[in-house]
């Protein structure tokens, strides 16, 4: 055939032309080509039939009490956080018979909020769920307001008091604290109220001289103690004067 063969070789056989090894080379292109298109066909099946069977598989709902998170802006203070709403998810029964309150968070965004009030509204994008083919059926609640405040720092004396009564009738005649203030931090309009910050009593029974106590510093909710965390007391007594008949 014209064009097909070139000559003999050395042993006798035929030497393929260059138009018989472009058709060759034709065919193994073609060959490939739809090797490919079968894979993808193969792969385009799989997704399918994984789709398919995943939306036959029977869907279930469950409420489930979910933890809120805020970001709120920097050197401020979330007054009246609501730790948890109730979030309804739809999903196949699996996984949603293994959904766990854990598996689900609700994220609100409030570093543009301001001191005062400022109103939430949960929707489905603030709720993280484990899998993409849970769906938020609802939330509960969907509407509340926080009230904001910014976050400052004081200086207040501390307060010692005392209870009970001394043994054989032992009088007290100081009390000390060292040191004598603390550095608390908190919400402004907390802060404002607190003139000073009362410890716990110290119990004065059984004792007849003088004595030292450590005690922790520790302030009311809301309030934290940056320094520091315990004081000295020092409670001095003495005898009861002679008694005159």
């Amino acid at each position: 055939m014209k064009g097909s063969l070139r000559g003999k070789g050395g042993d006798g056989r035929a030497v393929p032309g260059p138009g018989a090894r472009g058709r060759g080379a034709n065919g193994r292109d073609r060959v490939s080509r739809w090797g490919y298109r079968l894979l993808a066909l193969l792969i385009a099946l799989a997704l399918w039939y994984g789709t398919a069977a995943e939306k036959r598989e029977p869907q279930s709902e469950k409420v489930v009490e979910a933890t809120v998170t805020y970001s709120p802006p920097p050197a401020m203070v979330i007054l009246n956080p609501i730790e948890k709403v109730k979030v309804g998810v739809r999903g196949n029964l699996g996984e949603i018979r293994d959904l766990r309150p854990f598996d689900i968070n609700v994220e609100v965004d409030l570093s543009q909020a301001r001191r005062g009030a400022s109103s939430v509204t949960l929707a489905p994008g603030n709720v993280l769920l484990p899998s993409k083919s849970m769906q938020v059926q609802s939330i509960e609640p969907k509407l509340f307001t926080l009230q904001l405040d910014v976050l400052e720092q004081k200086r207040v004396p501390i307060e010692i008091r005392t209870s009970g009564e001394p043994a054989a009738g032992a009088i007290v005649t100081a009390v000390e604290v060292n040191p004598s203030t603390a550095l608390i931090s908190g919400p402004s309009t907390l802060l404002a109220a607190i003139d000073r910050l009362p410890l716990q009593a110290v119990d004065l029974n059984g004792h007849a001289l003088t004595f030292e106590k450590e005690i922790p510093v520790v302030a009311q909710e809301a309030i934290r103690v940056i320094q520091p965390p315990a004081v000295t007391v020092k409670i001095t007594m003495e005898e009861p004067p002679p008694h005159n008949p």
